[in-house]
């Protein structure tokens, strides 16, 4: 009983130390692209940044085995520009 205990504490605390550490990371990313895109002038600054900011929070995974499939096949240009 004691031991799940402490395992259900040692998942949640590690759960929202993560949870917490991606919050600012997101919260970084747009007050950045919110203050560089309103200097820019461009319209929708704060919209556009906020969809930066999520997307660019979303894992990337996939797209390190695309280039790990065009480096195999001996495709240096490709998977420099994926």
């Amino acid at each position: 009983e004691e031991s799940f205990h402490n395992i259900k504490n040692y998942f949640a605390t590690t759960l929202m130390i993560y949870l917490r550490s991606y919050s600012l990371l997101f919260l970084i990313t747009y007050v950045e692209l919110s203050i560089g895109f309103w200097l820019m002038k461009i319209p929708y600054a704060p919209l556009i940044a906020l969809l930066v900011a999520v997307f660019d929070i979303l894992p990337i995974h996939f797209l390190r085995e695309v280039r790990f499939l065009y480096l195999s096949r001996g495709n240096l240009r490709a998977c420099l520009f994926v």
